[in-house]
């Protein structure tokens, strides 16, 4: 089966193959790489890029419109999400009875951009707040039980990782971990705490973790199922 794909090349040795909804196929290539060893490198990977480029594709049809947000994914389900207007100028976000209500100043109706931006904005935030609250929470109840100190803890919205641990015992959290149901929540909460332990991912930092959690492994494998799930939500 023949893919459409870019090449990127860069100072990089090795080849490798990245797969994502916004950019397909992309061939990562180290400069002066002969094509004929790009081509060698799709066809040996081949059974691999088409069983995740098809998830791409089924990912692409759901993803729609980014700026269509009529419902949010929290903690693992689905809400309808309520958009009211008022003559306040600040924004305000409610959730409430399985709803979120977002209430926005009167005049962003009249402008599309502005509504959009300032919807967006609103909602970021109120996940951002939900954030704090729900893993400063987890992971002070986690760190008691396992009688560990940590120091800072901080959400920020990146692509690749859910969360790490500095050396000087700084926690950080991905926001959208907020999408994850708590039992992943926590999962990642106690991964992270274990580096404190082990910084590293040796078999004796999988032994604290399962020490701990024994179901880690069923937790690590619901995180990946819903992935895609977030990827679709996460408009923000």
């Amino acid at each position: 089966m023949k893919y459409d794909y870019k090449i990127k090349y860069s100072s990089r040795k090795t080849l490798g193959i990245r797969i994502s909804p916004e950019e397909g196929i992309v061939v990562l290539a180290p400069y002066r790489c002969n094509k004929i060893y790009i081509e060698k490198l799709l066809e040996e990977k081949n059974q691999w890029i088409e069983k995740n480029y098809l998830e791409i594709l089924e990912l692409r049809k759901y993803m729609g419109d980014r700026n269509n947000i009529d419902n949010i994914m929290f903690l693992g389900q689905t809400y309808p999400v309520v958009l009211r207007y008022s003559s306040l100028k600040k924004s305000s976000v409610e959730f409430s009875e399985n709803t979120l209500y977002v209430r926005l100043n009167g005049i962003l109706q009249f402008n599309e951009d502005n509504r959009i931006k300032e919807l967006k904005t609103a909602i970021k935030t109120w996940y951002l707040n939900s954030a704090y609250i729900i893993l400063s929470e987890r992971t002070l109840y986690h760190a008691q039980k396992l009688g560990l100190k940590y120091n800072n803890i901080s959400i920020k919205n990146v692509k690749s990782r859910w969360g790490s641990c500095s050396s000087k015992g700084n926690l950080n959290y991905n926001i959208k971990l907020m999408l994850m149901p708590l039992e992943v929540i926590d999962y990642i909460v106690v991964h992270e705490l274990s580096h404190l332990v082990h910084m590293n991912h040796s078999k004796d930092f999988w032994d604290h973790v399962e020490k701990y959690m024994p179901d880690y492994k069923v937790r690590e494998e619901k995180l990946k199922s819903l992935s895609h799930e977030v990827k679709i939500y996460w408009k923000f």
